[in-house]
């Protein structure tokens, strides 16, 4: 994947967001960092959501807390939600999660 776009940021009060892009116009992901400007006692907000993957969309949420020197490093997930145009697509995707993550994902239907 190419290398990254250089961070989009705004603020406000409450909010700092970096905007980072990855890939190219016709595929990546976005990646989406929301952080209080103010104060390390709100955890820092992550959202990565992929666009133009053949068959799939993924949307990744997780939290990084503050950990003292070590800075926002203490991983917290939130929900993954994935989207597929096919059972194929959902197997292609699952089996390259088993070889990555080394676990078979469960895929409960979006309510």
């Amino acid at each position: 994947m190419p290398e990254p776009s250089p961070a989009e940021v705004s603020e406000d009060e409450t909010h700092r967001v970096h905007s980072i892009w990855f890939g190219s116009d016709a595929s990546g992901v976005h990646v989406t960092e929301t952080e209080s400007p103010e104060t390390t006692a709100f955890p820092m907000f992550c959202t990565w959501e992929t666009f133009g993957l053949p068959g799939m969309k993924v949307i990744w949420n997780y939290s990084l807390e503050y950990a003292g020197q070590l800075g926002y490093a203490a991983f917290r997930h939130g929900k993954l939600v994935c989207n597929f145009d096919s059972s194929t697509d959902e197997q292609r995707f699952a089996e390259i999660w088993q070889r990555v993550i080394g676990k078979t994902p469960k895929f409960d239907p979006i309510i």
